[in-house]
């Protein structure tokens, strides 16, 4: 039905990383620190994990703990 008329080496298949695959589980309900502004929620704000799980998935979470975005307190 449609043709491919990219470059050969685009039309492979994206393999999906195994970060991306098994994310990690995050159970207890801890208190996390908002650093920098995210959807649903200010810079600066107090608010615990399990309301941040109802917006956002636990990869989303692992990700912006890693970049800074949230503070996951011990």
């Amino acid at each position: 039905m449609f043709r491919f008329i990219g470059r050969d080496s685009w039309s492979t298949r994206f393999e999906i990383p195994t970060w991306f695959k098994e994310p990690k589980q995050i159970e207890e309900d801890k208190d996390v620190t908002v650093l920098r502004g995210i959807l649903f929620f200010y810079e600066s704000q107090k608010t615990k994990l399990s309301r941040i799980q109802l917006h956002f998935t636990p990869l989303a979470i692992e990700k912006f703990v890693h970049d800074g975005f949230i503070k996951i307190h011990d």
